[in-house]
């Protein structure tokens, strides 16, 4: 291969911040097959696919499962975890045939799950009288029926359509009632509200098998194995790792654009890669973007195709088979390919920025360099704190260690759904339902969702209602309908983000197509939009603020001299303009008001920390401080504790109050993790403010794109100064409300 990096090097608008090289690491080598007892034709097929001797996890992973514990299996991508999970399932099904499902296989995505079927079928396909088949929302009605008569021993699904069939469909829970082993695969993707909702669906699964199955997760990259799989699985499991990379060495490679955006600079760094005949991937956090980039690599003779979420399933396999095969040599994507399906291995990821999380950034570039020779992984810097930090500091970077994964088992509008869905399941007995969630079975029955019968809570028709209404689990706000002005469905996207992108004038993607967005009627939850017949060379975004409504404290601890609530909140949103900016070069053209402001109101969960400001600091110097100390805390979390830019808001007071809050309804479980670590936030905070070299206040410390008010009213010497007041602070001052007009 030619010297990639000096080639790099030839193009003047990028410069070479930092290069980190990481060597492949092989696993131990673990025991023969025979020697964990395993079926002789496992054993047999084994060798037929050429592997005579384990990896000591994989050794450790079958013994464990074999003997009936929960197990979590943590390896890097491609190191043959798929074998450490199905040679101990099949030879238990060997061992005692029956035609029953004893094991359901869960992906969190009907697309993975699909890629994944033929790589379990080569598990199965010689194993005489064992079969794996999909059973999910694309299943036919007539697969389904054949399903039920003839079952495989090995069923794979996904959370969403396991959701469902419980509550509505007998024969699935028939079909799931002698179940042994539950595999959850990719396990670091159950966080947040996605994850709160499978904890209760693995927990609903509990309750349907007669016989308690063995929960097994598998990941290459999570932080807390050990206390996510405890909270999904509602048991605590045994933790099988290994830091095993079957990879080419690695290249990592922080650059930064000179005069140019970062999506020119991926341009030519695609441009580049496929010259030199180098598979390449782009992966980029916005639809806007991989679309744009698309768009200006066609300009440029550069075939860049898309593959992100709301494109049609069979152009995204299309996609999927040509990068695959090699027949096109680069492809953008948003996150829809950071887990496992196979487009192949790679020699070159492009990242436009620094990932929401350091464990997103492994499972982006897992599969990178596995075509025999060196890969490279280039990570576009950015004009924000979270790049600047990184780039004054890139070894701190490459040493991070995967993130913890958080769910909020808390989160009331979760609790409401799932019991209300396990009672639909089965009825339920109030004896079942956890103590901590009994507050809210008691309001589910005051408000007509449960009646009782006898010592069952049964749902009534308006549960059935809320239930069919609310089948996503990946929110938990009002989903708003998108309808063009014909009445035409065109999508849907939830509140609160559906505000701050569907306002009247907002420039709206979906499906590669541009709309403009003519009206947003919250009350009906609809939005009506235009198809605009030409790409526009601009784009929006909404200002907005906030304002806490209600406040209450659930935990409390002082920090450096600041004490610190964990609230469960209510916040109000508004947004009340937005800006139109030039795509090329990101400059503002105009700020246009909303003729009516936009208002919804959430319950969530937040930080709430109250500072002191410098004695001689008047109204302004306060607004200015504690501002910018909001978007500087802020940022400093996200590298704390994982998280991208829009899971939390923030709001400020002069008072000295900062709220910090999850940015989903009922709450996402980031703003308890930033309670459990603000010495680390407060530490690096000091860090982005001190560090930076601007007058006083840029994008590279304190500017924030997600600002509610544009930017105005920031100082980062004065946030400077308050955190440095914080530090020398002995006193800590009784706890106070927030007073003032907030600035989010």
């Amino acid at each position: 291969m030619r010297n990639v990096l000096e080639e790099v090097r030839r193009i003047k608008s990028i410069k070479i911040v930092h290069v980190e090289a990481e060597k492949p690491l092989q696993a131990e080598v673990g025991p023969l097959p025979e020697e964990l007892g395993l079926h002789p034709l496992l054993v047999s097929k084994l060798r037929e696919r050429g592997i005579n001797r384990l990896y000591r996890f994989q050794g450790d992973a079958i013994r464990s499962i074999l003997a009936g514990n929960h197990t979590i299996i943590v390896s890097g991508t491609g190191t043959g975890k798929t074998e450490a999970f199905m040679l101990p399932i099949l030879h238990k099904i060997i061992m005692r045939p029956s035609r029953s499902v004893k094991a359901l296989i869960i992906y969190p995505t009907k697309a993975l799950a699909r890629d994944q079927l033929a790589k379990l079928e080569a598990f199965t396909s010689d194993v005489f009288g064992v079969s794996a088949q999909i059973y999910d929302g694309d299943t036919p009605d007539s697969c389904r029926k054949k399903i039920y008569a003839m079952p495989p021993q090995i069923l794979i699904s996904n959370p969403d359509m396991v959701h469902v069939a419980l509550q509505e469909v007998p024969a699935f829970k028939r079909l799931i009632s002698k179940i042994r082993y539950v595999v959850l695969d990719e396990l670091h993707t159950y966080s947040g509200v996605f994850g709160t909702h499978v904890a209760f669906i693995m927990r609903r699964i509990k309750r349907i098998a007669e016989e308690k199955p063995v929960f097994i997760g598998v990941s290459a990259t999570i932080g807390n194995p050990e206390e996510h799989g405890e909270n999904i699985f509602g048991e605590k499991p045994i933790v099988i790792s290994s830091s095993m990379n079957r990879r080419s060495p690695i290249i990592h490679v922080m650059v930064r654009p000179l005069g140019v955006s970062r999506i020119t600079a991926a341009i030519q760094l695609v441009d580049l890669m496929t010259k030199l005949s180098l598979k390449t991937l782009v992966f980029a956090d916005s639809h806007r973007i991989v679309e744009l980039l698309s768009r200006i690599g066609r300009d440029k003779g550069i075939n860049i195709p898309v593959h992100r979420a709301g494109l049609p399933p069979r152009y995204r396999r299309t996609v999927e088979e040509s990068f695959r095969r090699g027949r096109i040599l680069a492809l953008a994507a948003t996150p829809t390919l950071e887990l496992g399906i196979d487009i192949g291995d790679l020699d070159v990821i492009i990242l436009l920025g620094v990932p929401p999380t350091y464990s997103r950034y492994l499972q982006r570039t897992g599969r990178c360099g596995r075509r025999g020779d060196t890969g490279f992984v280039f990570m576009i810097l950015g004009d924000d704190p979270i790049s600047a930090y990184y780039e004054r500091h890139p070894r701190e970077y490459y040493s991070m260690r995967p993130d913890p994964v958080v769910i909020n088992l808390e989160n009331d509008i979760v609790v409401k759904i799932q019991l209300l869905a396990m009672a639909r399941d089965r009825w339920l007995m109030e004896d079942e339902v956890e103590e901590c969630f009994k507050d809210v079975y008691r309001r589910l029955i005051s408000e007509g969702y449960l009646k009782i019968r006898g010592k069952f809570a049964i749902p009534t028709i308006r549960a059935v209602k809320l239930l069919r209404s609310r089948r996503n689990l990946r929110g938990t706000g009002p989903t708003i309908k998108i309808v063009d002005e014909r009445g035409g469905f065109v999508g849907t996207r939830e509140m609160p983000m559906a505000m701050r992108e569907l306002y009247p004038g907002a420039i709206y993607y979906v499906a590669g197509k541009p709309y403009e967005s003519v009206r947003l009627e919250l009350d009906a939850k609809r939005a009506i939009v235009r198809s605009l017949p030409y790409f526009p060379p601009y784009y929006t975004i909404a200002l907005h603020t906030g304002n806490l409504v209600e406040s209450e404290e659930v935990e409390s601890r002082i920090v450096d001299g600041v004490y610190l609530r964990l609230s469960n909140i209510v916040v109000e949103e508004q947004v009340y303009a937005f800006l139109v900016k030039d795509t090329m070069n990101n400059i503002t053209i105009s700020e246009e008001p909303l003729d009516n402001i936009l208002t919804y109101s959430y319950r969530t969960q937040a930080v709430v920390a109250e500072y002191p400001a410098p004695p001689h600091y008047d109204f302004n110097d306060r607004i200015e401080g504690f501002h910018a100390l909001e978007h500087a805390l802020i940022a400093s979390a996200q590298t704390i504790v994982g998280g991208s830019p829009s899971d939390l808001g923030g709001l400020s007071y002069p008072s000295g109050h900062i709220v910090i809050y999850d940015s989903v309804p009922g709450g996402s479980g980031l703003s308890k993790l930033i309670f459990r670590n603000m010495n680390a936030v407060h530490k690096r905070a000091m860090r982005i403010l001190s560090e930076c070299n601007c007058a006083d206040g840029c994008p590279k410390c304190v500017f924030s794109p997600y600002c509610g008010n544009n930017n105005r009213m920031l100082s980062r010497l004065k946030a400077l100064k308050i955190l440095n007041t914080i530090l020398e602070y002995k006193h800590v001052r009784e706890p106070t409300k927030p007073e003032g007009e907030p600035i989010a």
